[in-house]
Formats: C-alpha cells, structure tokens, sequence
C-alpha cells in the first residue's frame, strides 16, 4: 500500500482518479516523523529481522533521472491489535533493521510505503486481513498531513444499497483513565471537535441527501482500551466529571440541532454511572441542558447484560429520561461453528423474556443501537469476540446474515421495538465488505 506524497492529503474526487503527473512536486521530509497505524489480522510472529510482519518504507524520487530509492524501517511483530510503526528521520539512518540504498535523499519523498512479509521460518498458508487506518506525517517545521484512506460518500452509498433508512453516527471523546474527570477529544481520533472540520455536520447532511435518518451517537472511551462501563470517577470527582460531560454531549447537541439529526444518544455505556440511583441528578442536569440545546428525540445506548458483575439496560436509573431506550446486543448462539437462523433465533429467544420485561415496566419504545457480528467462522457463540493476536480465522459471511435475519425474525413484531442499528460500517474505501 501506498501514499502518494506528491499530492496533498485533502483532494477531489477526480484528482484520486486521475493519473499522477510525471514531475510532481516531491515533498521534503528531512528530520519529520512518519507514523503509520495499522492492524494485521492473521498471525505471524517471530524474530524481528526482516522480512516478517509490517514494515513503513519511503521511496525517494530523483526526477531528472527518474531514479528512485528507498529507506526501509524496523520490521514490527505482532497480530489482532492496532499498531503505530514509527519511521524517525531525524535519527540515525537506517534504523535498527531497517535498509536504505545509497542514493535515498530524505528531501525528495515521493511515496510513503507499507508492506507485509514473512520469514523462512513461518510455516503454513498467510492469511488474513490487513487494516491501515491512516499515515501521519510531523514535518521537521511544526506541521504535519493525514491520510485517512476515508471514502464517505462510498461508505454511504454501499449502506443506503442495503436498504437501511437510518445510520447511527460514532464520534469518540476520552478521559485518561477509568477513574478520569476530564473528557475530551483527541486530536488525532476525534472526528468533530471545537476548532476542528465539521466532519459529523458533512457526514449528517450526506446521510439526509440520501435519504436516511441520521442519529449521533458520541462515546467516551479510555486511552487504555479498557471498557467505558467501568468508567467512575472518585466521588470527589463525580461534580466535575459530569460537568465535563455537559459540555461534551452539549458539543453534539448543537451539532444535532443545526444539522436536523433525527436523534442523539446522551449515553452510552456507562454502566457504572447509569445505574447508579445517586448519580441520578447529575443526569437529570446533563439531558435538561441537552434538551434546551436540541430539539429532537434523546436516546441512550445500554449494554445488555452478558456477564454476572454487568448491570445492563434492566438496572438502568434514567430510562425515563429519554424518548427511547438503545440496547447494545451481542447475545451468544448455540448451535456450533455453523448455527442456522433457527439456531440464534432461539438463543435470542431465551432471551427475549428479559427484554419484555423490562420493557412492560419502563414502558419506553426501544430499539438495538449496535447488532454485531463479525463475519467469521464460529463468531456466534460469542459475538462481541476478536480475535487474540496470532489467531487465524475464517471468512464466514452466511453467519452474519443469519445473525440478523434472526434478529429481526424474533424482535420484528414485538411491542415497543424500533429496529436496530448493525455494528458497525466504516468510512474506508473497503467499507461494506461483509
């Protein structure tokens, strides 16, 4: 995979379709740092020495002669999660492992490349999927580009030719840890924030233009990865967090207002703060000021409860706050590696009795704000599951579609239900692949 550096990381349509023009202007990367994100699915790992697992390289262009050279970076290891492969030009040259031909000139950079690759020890098939998520670029005088690999108006197009009518928008704000009273954005992760591009308002008017509802569903998630339900503050931080909060959902109420989004979810996951009856105020304060900012219908986004120390959507303290109560679904099927729609519906049967229950006591209309499953063998019996680094798995997409086809064949009439949003659809070029 390749960018072309040559041509700036914001451009139309036509100027990627369109051939690169012999001569272009090479750009300069003289002490800047190249920094690729990226995931390798399938699993290869092993000594560091090239060639094996993701390597960054630079290829050099001396446009007189159309000579071209390279530098090659340190191979990295490892599979199943994301990963940031540095390339440092302002140290020494080539890095440890790494290779560079005589004539590679750092001033002259016509292509960041990215590559996969195994060793003569590896043995068996390569498979498996390679995701790159963006190639970022800090140039030597304080600026720096991004390539994305985005393809919005694709992305939209693929899920209107689904046949949905309504796209569940994410956008991701952080606190530093579980116990972290400041939420905020982050530069590099957040798509909309103040100060920023109005990429959710773009992405929401795209979304109408098609024809479909869009909802904004913002998260709070943890620098560490760990999970968003167990965020919780010190007590003598809750006052605090939840201010910090207000101006987090306040932020993407006024985005839902201006741009006529048809919903806006004003929580999502927070088991441990949702749940939680003497935090109750502080949410009653946060959706009073959501609801003066907005003016359309408020959701939340609850788990749904796999696990004896989750609470989920049943211990839920402030349903009655909103108009409609979103339930996060990744309920396990029996039926083997290979279950038939009969097989999850009736696991998804077993647990329709919960669901009716709460939903004759709270009395609100709901719906599923995630449905997933990944397209993978044997991914029913535990649909929230990926895979551990150094895994091989199978492409299985009859899996998926029974999941759903099961779903919607269970949940379809019952009362109060509202359809479901699946998890989840990228803004890649690849987007819409199973």
């Amino acid at each position: 995979a390749y960018v072309d550096v040559r041509y700036r990381p914001v451009y139309t349509q036509e100027q990627v379709e369109g051939p690169i023009t012999f001569g272009a202007v090479v750009r300069d990367l003289t002490d800047a740092t190249v920094t690729v994100t990226a995931r390798m699915s399938g699993g290869l790992v092993g000594s560091r020495n090239a060639p094996n697992g993701m390597q960054v390289f630079l290829k050099s262009h001396e446009q007189a002669s159309d000579t071209w050279s390279s530098l090659y970076g340190t191979w990295r290891n490892g599979t199943g999660r994301w990963q940031q492969l540095v390339l440092d030009l302002s140290g020494p040259l080539p890095p440890l492992d790494g290779h560079m031909d005589p004539g590679f000139d750092a001033s002259s950079i016509a292509l960041i490349g990215f590559k996969i690759g195994t060793n003569a020890s590896t043995a068996g098939r390569f498979r498996g999927q390679l995701d790159i998520a963006g190639v970022h670029v800090d140039f030597a005088d304080g600026t720096s580009w991004d390539w994305t690999f985005e393809n919005l108006d694709g992305s939209i197009k693929q899920m209107r030719e689904t046949g949905a009518n309504a796209v569940a928008v994410v956008d991701t704000w952080y606190v530093d840890s579980p116990a972290g009273a400041e939420i905020a954005p982050h530069e590099r992760k957040t798509q909309q924030f103040p100060g920023s591009a109005p990429a959710v308002e773009q992405t929401v008017t795209r979304l109408h233009a098609e024809g479909m509802a869009a909802v904004l569903k913002p998260h709070i998630d943890v620098l560490d990865d760990s999970w968003r339900g167990h965020i919780r503050p010190a007590p003598e931080d809750i006052p605090a967090f939840f201010e910090s909060y207000k101006a987090f959902i306040g932020f993407y109420a006024e985005i839902a207002e201006r741009t006529h989004a048809e919903g806006l979810v004003v929580e999502a996951e927070l088991e441990s703060l949702a749940t939680d009856p003497s935090l109750r105020p502080y949410w009653e304060d946060v959706i009073a000021s959501v609801r003066a900012a907005y003016s359309g219908e408020l959701l939340l986004a609850a788990n749904w409860n796999n696990a004896p120390d989750n609470e989920g959507f049943q211990k839920l303290q402030i349903a009655d706050l909103v108009d409609r109560v979103g339930i996060n679904v990744y309920v396990p099927s029996s039926g083997g590696a290979n279950p038939t729609v009969a097989d999850i519906a009736e696991s998804l049967g077993n647990w329709l009795p919960e669901v009716r229950s709460w939903y004759q006591a709270v009395g609100k209309p709901y719906c599923f704000t995630e449905l997933g499953i990944p397209s993978m063998r044997g991914a029913a019996s535990a649909p929230w599951r990926q895979p551990p680094s150094g895994e091989i798995v199978y492409f299985d997409p009859v899996v998926q579609v029974s999941y759903y086809e099961a779903a919607l064949n269970v949940f379809g009439a019952e009362p109060g239900f509202s359809g479901l949003f699946g998890w989840h659809f990228r803004t890649w070029s690849d987007a819409g692949v199973p």
